[in-house]
């Protein structure tokens, strides 16, 4: 084997070497911006969450009409109860979590 040849393959290596390098330092430097857009769009669908829960529980509902406590049963107070924590649960249950596939590497 000639010297250029044997020259030509040793800069290819360190060319790959150099950039396998660059990408290990790239996805080093974003690591820490990958974790505050974590943290931000946690808080986003947190406050997103609340403001719907909150909506939900100012709604009035159209289907019902005030009625004096005395003739309400004790079923009709349990059955609002249940639909109340029923509202409250679909507006706050926990939403699916982002998986590390929704981060594709350098």
């Amino acid at each position: 084997m000639n010297p250029i040849t044997v020259r030509k393959r040793l800069l290819v290596a360190e060319s790959d070497l150099n950039r396998a390098r660059c990408v290990a330092e790239v996805g080093a430097a974003l690591a820490p911006a990958r974790r505050w857009l974590d943290r931000t769009v946690a808080v986003a669908a947190g406050i997103a969450t609340t403001a719907t829960a909150i909506g939900e529980l100012l709604t009035p509902n159209p289907n019902r009409t005030a009625r004096p406590r005395a003739d309400r049963s004790w079923i009709q107070s349990a059955c609002d109860g249940v639909e109340l924590l029923s509202s409250i649960w679909s507006a706050l249950r926990p939403r699916r979590a982002r998986s590390a596939s929704d981060h594709p590497s350098p």
